[in-house]
C-alpha cells in the first residue's frame, strides 16, 4: 500500500528524491529490487555521493544477485553510514550468498547490534547454521531471538528444526506447534508436514 502511494507521488512530482528514496525503500521491502534499482539510479544520477540512496542501491543489488557490484557499493555505503542497519544486512546476506559462512555469522551478528528489537538478523543467520547442521549455533541466536520477538513463527519453527537436528522429536513437535500459533509470515503447510514427518 506504501509503494503505490509513492508510486503516485513521485509521478505527480518526478523530480523529490525524499519520495523517491521512500518509494525505493518500500519497493525493497516488498521483494521488487529490479523497482527499487531504478529508482535509486536516478537519484544516483543527480547525487552521486547520497549516502542513503547509495546504501539502498548496494542492498538492491544484493537481492538481484549482483554481487561483485555489490560488494564494494555496501563497503562504501557503510563508510559514507556506518551504523545503517538494512546495508549491514545486506552485505550479511551478501557474504551468506557468496559462501563465506564466518564472513555472514560475524555480519549477521553486526546487523542485530545495530537494530536490538530486529530479530531478523538473527533469524537469517539462525538458518544459516541450520543448513551447515551447526544446531548449537543456531539454537544460541534463535534464543537471542525469541527474547526480542517471543511468538516470532520463523524463530520458532527453526528452533524445531534445531531440536530436530539435536534428535529431540517431541521438542521440536512442540516448538512446531508453537509456531503455527506465532505471529508474521510462515511457510505453514511446510510446517504442517514436517509436524507429519516427526510423528
Amino acid at each position: 500500500e506504501a509503494a503505490e502511494l509513492l508510486k503516485n507521488a513521485v509521478a505527480g512530482r518526478p523530480n523529490w528524491p525524499e519520495a523517491q528514496l521512500e518509494l525505493a525503500g518500500a519497493l525493497l521491502r516488498i521483494g521488487d529490487a529490479a523497482g527499487a534499482e531504478t529508482q535509486l539510479q536516478a537519484i544516483l544520477k543527480a547525487t552521486p555521493d547520497h549516502p542513503l540512496a547509495s546504501a539502498r542501491h548496494a542492498a538492491a543489488l544484493v537481492a538481484l544477485g549482483r554481487f561483485e557490484e555489490a560488494e564494494p557499493a555496501l563497503k562504501r555505503a557503510l563508510v559514507l553510514i556506518p551504523n545503517d542497519f538494512e546495508t549491514a544486512f545486506a552485505l550479511a546476506k551478501l557474504y551468506e550468498q557468496t559462501n563465506r559462512s564466518e564472513e555472514a555469522f560475524t555480519q549477521y551478528r553486526a546487523a542485530a547490534d545495530l537494530k536490538r528489537e530486529n530479530p531478523a538478523p538473527l533469524i537469517a543467520a539462525a538458518r544459516l547454521g541450520l543448513a551447515l547442521k551447526r544446531a548449537l549455533l543456531s539454537g544460541a541466536l534463535l534464543d537471542k531471538a525469541l527474547e526480542r520477538a517471543p511468538r516470532s513463527a520463523e524463530a520458532l519453527a527453526l528452533y524445531g528444526e534445531v531440536a530436530a537436528q539435536r534428535g529431540d522429536p517431541k521438542a521440536a513437535r512442540d516448538y512446531l506447534q508453537r509456531a503455527l500459533q506465532g505471529e508474521g509470515a510462515l511457510d505453514t503447510a511446510a510446517v504442517r508436514k514436517r509436524l507429519a514427518e516427526l510423528k
